[in-house]
């Protein structure tokens, strides 16, 4: 499963106002990151991988339980 590279990275913690180390489970704190989470800025393939990215979150957390 491919990984996201950092750009999106930063979009995925944007968009769901947290951090980017929240989102790679370094740490289990939502910090909030800056910048806008408006989903209209995004092109169609970066919501796609983003679905992509979360579903690899989910299988992630699934093994690791």
């Amino acid at each position: 499963m491919r990984e996201p590279d950092t750009n999106l990275l930063r979009k995925m913690a944007e968009l769901y106002n947290v951090s980017d180390d929240f989102l790679l489970g370094i740490t289990n704190k939502s910090e909030t990151a800056n910048g806008r989470s408006e989903e209209d800025d995004w092109t169609r393939e970066e919501l796609e991988e983003t679905e992509r990215f979360k579903e690899f979150l989910r299988m992630k957390q699934k093994h690791n339980n």
